[in-house]
């Protein structure tokens, strides 16, 4: 179903430009490949970021493709690696959790977390949500039915940019300040002792700069996102965990128009909602039939 303020006809055609690949058993497309779309929040709003995108190819040439304007402030998106489902969160009080359909931005209250500041999300295999907050150094599961808040660990770091669950799953990796006023400390969470330790400062000799978001793609290569509202370009960087060197992938074509809040990367290619896979089915049959 269309939000309010999207025509049937706006929502029909982003269906047929957003259909993912059809996967096969291993997570990956039907050419075997790894997924090739990221996907993130963002706006050019001042201090809104009301945008949910794809970026298309993003470990090889990234471009920006809007999915829906949510008319939200978000602060992040995290998709479960396992089924595929997409989530944002508001970036302000009250906090409030979605279930977004990443083929036609269509959201989905889950309920308020009653926190602000909100810019860090990540969701776990089993369903378990992660988040932070910019201003507070605590690290929150949510209720994935409730959106209910519980404190899991104190980093001692604030600041937070993004989450991201190591492959394995037993730890977390999370964008921290650790001092310099700017999220580019790399910190490494053990989900089973609750130990943090700082890893690494990732900096790229941009002072305004901070990570907006990060995330393990499926072969579990790690990869770092920049860019934010009306402060320096949007870019995807590569990140070696032997060394932390961060490696230009190039420039986020197009979200110099959006900014760069917060991204996420399916290890599963989305699976559309019923209403929108019968759609997508019929719109293939025509095109077969040209």
């Amino acid at each position: 179903m269309c939000r309010e303020g999207l025509t049937m006809c706006s929502c029909v055609l982003m269906l047929v430009c957003a259909a993912p690949a059809l996967a096969n058993n291993d997570g990956h497309d039907g050419s075997g490949s790894t997924p090739v779309d990221a996907y993130a929040v963002g706006s050019t709003v001042g201090s809104g970021s009301s945008q949910i995108y794809r970026i298309n190819e993003y470990a090889t040439d990234p471009v920006a493709d809007v999915i829906v304007d949510s008319g939200l402030y978000l602060g992040d998106i995290g998709i479960n690696p396992s089924s595929g489902d997409a989530f944002v969160i508001e970036g302000h009080a009250p906090g409030r959790l979605f279930h977004v359909d990443l083929a036609t931005g269509t959201l989905d209250l889950v309920g308020s977390s009653g926190l602000n500041g909100l810019n860090s999300l990540e969701v776990a295999a089993d369903g378990t949500i992660y988040a932070r907050a910019f201003n507070s150094s605590l690290l929150w599961t949510l209720d994935p039915q409730t959106a209910t808040p519980a404190v899991l660990v104190d980093t001692l770091y604030s600041g937070g940019g993004d989450l991201a669950l190591s492959p394995t799953g037993e730890a977390l990796y999370a964008t921290a300040d650790a001092g310099s006023g700017l999220s580019t400390a790399l910190m490494h969470i053990d989900l089973e002792t609750a130990a943090v330790v700082e890893v690494a400062d990732i900096s790229i000799n941009q002072d305004t700069e901070a990570w907006a978001g990060i995330d393990f793609d499926p072969d579990g290569n790690l990869f770092g996102f920049l860019g934010h509202d009306n402060i320096g370009l949007a870019q995807v960087y590569s990140i070696d965990l032997d060394n932390y060197g961060a490696t230009l992938v190039g420039d986020v074509v197009g979200a110099e128009e959006l900014g760069l809040l917060g991204a996420a990367i399916p290890v599963t290619p989305p699976v559309p909602e019923p209403a929108s896979l019968a759609l997508m089915l019929a719109a293939s049959l025509l095109l077969r039939r040209r």
